[in-house]
């Protein structure tokens, strides 16, 4: 018993010792720690030194939608998109949420990427300004006309990788949108490009605004067609049938001052004006219908109102030099202990096998 316990106090001894050992290992070797975190150090000032300015454009918005039959005509729009809301709310908080979802989403970017914009006096796609000003590529997308931007055949598979890729980008990091809770939509985006960071988040919110416009009353618009259709064919009809009427009163007014006409010429008299007054009250309650819609219509139309337009000069942003370094030294560090204490374990490793064979 007494045996055991003392090979077990030589053995946390001996620990202690080789404990102690490897720490001053770690002191004795501080020009290692010197050397990496010199040149870890100086790498960063390179990175940090050739780093490009980025500029951020913030736009605020907001949006009046605030009754339920509007908020699910939003979740139909949004649930087209493929995006997962849910439903049950007619909450501003709400509605903002899924404008920022409906915003950062791929045909919302992809539109806004197709758009032509002047930057530099020069008018182009926005794409080809994001492949030249922000990635310095020669890669260009062709302007052509579509009825929608997903039609794939439109556009050459390199144009389509350009596009794909820098929807990819900027979904990535260079677009964020953020709701207050008071359910205004702040859209950041930043970029190594003043002048294209502030006109793609302009024409991006822009593009929203028009597009949820239209597709939340799409349904309010297509009955508004069909009145207008149906007033426009009653408007013929009626022509028409004023026009049959006047054709027979000028080829029997004479038989009518001489009460001459056949009982049967005075039924069809009767026929035709009851036609023309039956048509022409029909018209008057489908233009009455039609006016109504289109009030209607207008009212009901939600409005992205946009608070604060993004000014130049744009904010711009630099990298904090104490976090790249404080990261830098810490990363030096760490490679260093590493190092140092694999070196000490292989040199122990070689000792203990020479003694081994003594």
């Amino acid at each position: 018993m007494n045996q055991t316990q003392q090979n077990t106090n030589k053995k946390s001894s001996n620990s202690i010792v080789v404990a102690i050992d490897y720490f001053k290992e770690l002191f004795r070797k501080w020009y290692v720690y010197l050397f990496f975190i010199v040149v870890f150090c100086g790498l960063t000032f390179w990175y940090i030194a050739n780093k490009a300015t980025t500029y951020e454009a913030r736009l605020t918005f907001m949006t009046n939608q605030s009754s339920g039959g509007k908020v699910s005509n939003l979740l139909r729009m949004a649930n087209s998109f493929g995006l997962n809301v849910g439903g049950g709310s007619s909450s501003g908080g709400m509605n903002a949420e899924i404008l920022a979802e409906l915003l950062a989403s791929n045909r919302m970017l992809k539109t806004t990427l197709l758009n032509e914009h002047t930057i530099n006096g020069k008018k182009d796609l926005f794409i080809n300004h994001y492949q030249k000003l922000v990635k310095n590529s020669s890669g260009r997308v062709e302007a052509k006309a579509f009825n929608d931007v997903f039609d794939t055949d439109v556009f050459a598979e390199n144009e389509m990788h350009f596009i794909s890729e820098a929807i990819k980008e900027l979904k990535k990091d260079k677009i964020r949108v953020t709701v207050s809770d008071n359910g205004v939509v702040v859209t950041k985006c930043v970029t190594n490009n003043e002048a294209f960071t502030q006109g793609f988040t302009v024409k991006l919110v822009e593009n929203l605004r028009d597009f949820y416009s239209q597709k939340s009353v799409q349904t309010q618009q297509e009955n508004n067609d069909m009145l207008a259709s149906r007033v426009d064919s009653l408007n013929n009809l009626l022509k028409e049938k004023e026009a049959t009427l006047r054709a027979w009163l000028n080829k029997y007014t004479l038989r009518m001052g001489a009460f001459s006409l056949t009982p049967d010429e005075y039924l069809t008299k009767a026929k035709m004006e009851r036609e023309a007054e039956i048509t022409s009250n029909l018209y008057k309650e489908s233009v009455q219908a039609f006016e109504l819609a289109k009030l209607e219509l207008e009212s009901s139309k939600p409005i992205i109102q946009i608070i604060d337009y993004p000014e130049l000069p744009l904010k711009e942003l630099y990298p904090i030099p104490i976090i790249f370094y404080a990261v830098a030294i810490i990363g030096a560090l760490m490679i260093a202990t590493v190092l140092i204490l694999f070196f000490k374990l292989i040199k122990d490793a070689l000792r203990y096998e020479n003694s081994e064979n003594l």
